[in-house]
């Protein structure tokens, strides 16, 4: 991947709850800017190998954390430790968009 580069140069990978744009992906870290669609959700799934941090850009929605829930809206940003359950649902009418970065256990 280039250095710099504009967000529409970065393909997007559609899931039907989701969009994703894979910013940079390697052994070490995964930072990808998801876009997820009003009343959806992404799934519940955990972490075993990695960390993450979403910084929330737009939109609002509701972050589950092993059975916690936590609005989040712009501005704000999510820890989720290895090991926690979690999901991230859409409850505005706009995109909840964030980016993530998650780190990997060496």
């Amino acid at each position: 991947m280039e250095p710099a580069m504009t967000m529409s140069s970065i393909p997007i990978e559609k899931e039907p709850h989701a969009d994703y744009r894979r910013i940079y992906v390697d052994k070490t870290c995964d930072i990808s800017q998801v876009s997820v669609h009003p009343g959806k959700m992404v799934p519940e799934h955990v972490h075993m190998d990695a960390i993450q941090t979403y910084i929330v850009l737009s939109g609002k929605g509701v972050v589950d954390l092993d059975g916690k829930k936590y609005e989040i809206g712009p501005g704000m940003a999510v820890n989720i430790a290895t090991g926690v359950k979690h999901s991230t649902k859409n409850i505005g009418d706009e995109p909840l968009v964030y980016v993530y970065v998650e780190a990997f256990h060496s």
